[in-house]
């Protein structure tokens, strides 16, 4: 896995976002939103972390490997229906480890 942060700009770090890239996508696809000035999203005080996800077999693609926060068994039912639960906790404790290594 190839997180990226970016440490603010004017080297004072007051906060952090996290950003999360979609399935099939890498941090590299969006850093660009936070790189350029022009355009950023974001003040100069903030730290940006844009993790990558696992890649993974997904269900839904018949068995596609991709990058994605879990896997997921269908694109047409009700999202708790959809997604795999275990691969779902898993993303879901590694985020939480992340945000208290922030906070720490």
């Amino acid at each position: 896995m190839t997180d990226i942060v970016l440490q603010p700009r004017s080297g004072e770090h007051k906060r952090s976002l996290i950003w999360l890239h979609g399935i099939g996508g890498n941090p590299d696809g969006h850093s660009g939103y936070f790189l350029n000035e022009d355009i950023s999203m974001i003040d100069q005080y903030t730290k940006v972390i844009i993790p990558e996800a696992k890649e993974r077999k997904i269900t839904a693609t018949a068995g596609m490997t991709l990058t994605s926060w879990f896997d997921f068994f269908t694109l047409e039912a009700k999202p708790q229906e959809a997604i795999c639960r275990e691969s779902f906790q898993e993303s879901f404790d590694g985020l939480v480890k992340l945000i208290k290594e922030e906070e720490a």
